[in-house]
């Protein structure tokens, strides 16, 4: 059996604006479309917390290398 790490990742990267803007809103939705092609294959997404401020995304993952790639996909 494989250990799974679990990791917690918080971010005020799409923070930037107004929450209430239709230009936030877009940047947001754009951002979820794309979020399942930013996963890596060895990462599990069990929580999305989305505030005017911050993201929270919380999973698993078999590797801190996919933690590690995710950060860098997320970026970048």
């Amino acid at each position: 059996m494989r250990r799974v790490r679990r990791w917690r990742l918080s971010s005020s990267s799409l923070s930037r604006g107004a929450p209430c803007s239709s230009s936030w809103r877009r940047r947001w939705h754009r951002f979820w479309l794309a979020l399942p092609m930013l996963l890596p294959d060895r990462l599990w997404l069990q929580r999305v917390e989305k505030q005017p401020a911050r993201l929270r995304l919380e999973g698993q993952a078999q590797d801190m290398k996919a933690i590690r790639d995710f950060r860098q996909r997320l970026a970048g």
